[in-house]
């Protein structure tokens, strides 16, 4: 396993491995109101023992960043990963994300100091420890980072220690990285992926600033991860079965763009998640591994050269294509 800095900002960093594990299918499937409508948040339920055998073949392979999230089955992923690591903590880099809670069905956004702290508390307590490493506000939209509020709850948090750095997740917000580098925050996790690939000078001024990049759904939602030939193959608790047909096909018909990457050499999945380290921006690429093989799978790219001028030159010509 090949590691990256995280996190420096004037102080030690955090030596962390390039591919880390998400809680997201190890929480498994929750139902939120969403306007009246019962919906799924997730990919499907969960199996704890496969998600045990997930956790401990990432072991065994050098992996010791974990992203996890509290709404991710309703804090049961947090829960689960504080039992499996709870005799091995120091090994692991932890993250999690706080901000948003589940309230009578409904995911509420709350980013005031007291939610803040009371929310990353729970959060400790489920994961078996006595702090978190990474600490990042939950998508705050672009009104709640201009008024500054959660920026300044975002530091008393820092303050009282129970995370050594913080920063801001806006994989699922309109917050441009631009808008979250200028906060000057320690670590900013982003949605970067084939289909997403970002701005070149963002990713640039960002890691000029000192700001880390962490970066989310590299697979985008699992598209570049798994067969998908049509709407039917998810299961009604996978949150992609609310997509609609045509959004499906057209997601099928993108993914199908880039299928010359995957060879004899390595997987379309493997090329995808290559893809993002090659940015030496990314401190981290964050992956939902749900069985050991996947796990195994992803691992295996640090055996692997990364991708070459020629092969980054044939993804940015595709990507112009679709812009």
């Amino acid at each position: 396993m090949r590691y990256r800095e995280l996190g420096q900002q004037g102080k030690p960093g955090l030596r962390v491995s390039e591919i880390g594990l998400s809680t997201s299918t190890i929480g498994g499937t929750i139902w939120v109101d969403e306007n009246g409508v019962q919906s799924p948040r997730g990919y499907g339920l969960s199996d704890d023992e496969m998600s045990a055998k997930s956790i401990e073949s990432a072991r065994e392979l050098g992996f010791n960043f974990l992203f996890t999230d509290p709404l991710d089955g309703a804090g049961h992923g947090q829960e689960f990963l504080g039992q499996q690591i709870s005799d091995d903590r120091d090994h692991w880099v932890l993250t999690t994300l706080g901000g948003a809670e589940i309230k009578d069905n409904c995911i509420i956004k709350d980013f005031s100091y007291e939610a803040l702290v009371s929310g990353l508390d729970r959060s400790i307590d489920r994961l078996t420890s006595i702090d978190v490493d990474l600490f990042l506000l939950d998508n705050p939209s672009r009104s709640d980072i201009l008024s500054g509020e959660c920026i300044d709850a975002l530091r008393k948090i820092e303050s009282t220690g129970k995370a050594a750095f913080v920063g801001i997740d806006i994989s699922r917000s309109d917050v441009t990285l631009e808008e979250a580098v200028a906060t000057q925050v320690d670590i900013v996790g982003i949605k970067h992926n084939l289909l997403y690939p970002n701005q070149a000078e963002a990713f640039a001024e960002a890691r000029a600033a000192g700001v880390d990049i962490i970066a989310r759904d590299v697979h985008a939602q699992k598209f570049f991860a798994e067969p998908i030939d049509m709407l039917s193959d998810f299961s009604p608790e996978d949150e992609r079965s609310t997509l609609g047909t045509e959004q499906v096909e057209h997601l099928i018909d993108l993914t199908s763009k880039f299928s010359r990457l995957g060879t004899r050499k390595r997987s379309l999945a493997q090329s995808a998640l290559m893809y993002v380290l090659a940015n030496r921006a990314v401190s981290v690429a964050v992956v939902d591994a749900s069985t050991a093989d996947l796990v195994n799978q992803f691992a295996s790219v640090e055996s692997k050269e990364y991708l070459s001028d020629n092969d980054l030159l044939r993804i940015q010509r595709v990507q112009r294509d679709l812009a």
